[in-house]
């Protein structure tokens, strides 16, 4: 595209590993980023890796109004780290030409795949395409690294990003902290003035209330791997006396979930815990309907790098959440002050069986204030608002 190729409003480029109707929660919302866009007048060009075929899908969506440059790349869940990086380094070759090739008002990068968005925001400072960079932190990925040595790079490399970028958008409060922390002492403070907190929207209306009461008192619906924490889970459960078990139903898959299962029969669990395959979205909203509240896991220090989107999906039906969080911790105040559930210890199983027990000693939720809640803390609008001035 030529530089003179341009609506009133300028263009917008957004890359990331996936654009809607890919069914992730981020580039659901990425239909409703690039519509905004489009709203005002705007070019908007999107580089991605598309599993299928969503040609039809995209133009009866925005018509002309946006050019997707894709190519053609299973989705990078169940794929090896070499297919991952294959992927990561089409992304980045894709990204760095589209960049390149004009000038941008706005310019988008996201944290996934890890390392693509440093490379593209570092290139923007040194050529100056773009107006606005915004990048967004959905995730890091250093507590997934256990080599100390790469650890430290890939935190280098954060704050290189950080650094490069005109905008950051991240999930959470300690989110903003690690961010924060991963740039020289010297550079701090102007990191945290750039740095906006803005929770994901809910990117399906909430289903609202259901009739009756609850017929469990816990439900996890998600992902099973070591990052959910879902042993210490089990082991709290153990320690509840047997006749005050509260009943927990699982629902999902993953690579822990066979050694939980076994967990589970050796800790004598199995008449209160259950496993199940994962069922539909609609399927897994009767359930979680049908529960006391919903379980959060997190290892101790999750918090800092990534923010649970399934409270979200637990919230916009009504049901609260128990989210293993630092009780001391920002998101456990968040939580708190939202309503929107409470925290369990997400370290000390004596300490997260009591939380546990008083939680469910309590009142029942007031499910029609919290669904309230969720729309006020999840809200789209609010949301576009707030990052349409990011980029003006």
């Amino acid at each position: 595209m030529a530089d003179g190729d341009q609506r009133i409003g300028g263009r917008t480029l957004i890359v990331h590993r996936y654009f809607w109707p890919e069914n992730f929660t981020f580039p659901v919302m990425l239909r409703d980023i690039a519509a905004m866009h489009c709203a005002r007048g705007e070019r908007v060009t999107v580089v991605t890796g598309d599993s299928g075929d969503f040609a039809g899908a995209r133009q009866a969506e925005f018509g002309d109004a946006v050019a997707v440059r894709a190519f053609a790349a299973p989705v990078d869940r169940g794929l090896s780290g070499a297919k991952r990086g294959v992927h990561a380094a089409r992304l980045l070759a894709h990204g760095l030409a589209t960049l390149l090739s004009g000038r941008w008002q706005a310019f988008y990068s996201v944290s996934y795949p890890p390392g693509v968005a440093g490379v593209l925001l570092l290139v923007n400072r040194l050529t100056g395409r773009s107006d606005h960079s915004i990048h967004y932190v959905q995730d890091m990925f250093g507590y997934r690294i256990a080599n100390p040595l790469v650890r430290r790079l890939y935190g280098w490399w954060m704050g290189v990003t950080v650094r490069a970028a005109h905008h950051i958008v991240t999930l959470s409060d300690e989110m903003k902290d690690q961010l924060i922390a991963y740039t020289p002492a010297g550079s701090q403070a102007k990191a945290a003035a750039k740095i906006v907190v803005l929770n994901n929207f809910a990117i399906d209306a909430a289903p609202g209330v259901a009739a009756g009461a609850p017929s469990r008192d816990i439900i996890y619906a998600g992902a099973h791997g070591k990052a959910q924490n879902l042993d210490h889970m089990l082991r709290a459960l153990a320690l509840i006396p047997v006749g005050e078990r509260p009943s927990v139903d699982f629902f999902g898959d993953g690579e822990t979930k066979a050694g939980l299962v076994s967990q589970a029969d050796a800790l004598g669990l199995s008449g209160s815990v259950r496993f199940h395959d994962p069922v539909s979205r609609e399927a897994i909203s009767l359930e979680i309907a049908a529960s006391r509240f919903g379980l959060v896991g997190a290892t101790p220090d999750l918090m800092r790098y990534a923010f649970p989107s399934k409270t979200v999906s637990y919230a916009a039906i009504g049901t609260p959440s128990l989210m293993m969080a630092d009780p001391a911790g920002k998101t456990a105040r968040w939580l708190h002050a939202t309503g929107l559930g409470q925290p369990i210890h997400p370290a000390d199983p004596a300490q997260a069986a009591r939380d546990i027990m008083a939680a469910l000693a309590g009142d029942a939720a007031d499910r029609s204030a919290i669904v309230a809640a969720a729309a006020a803390a999840f809200d789209r609008d609010r949301y576009i608002e707030r990052l349409s001035a990011l980029s003006r």
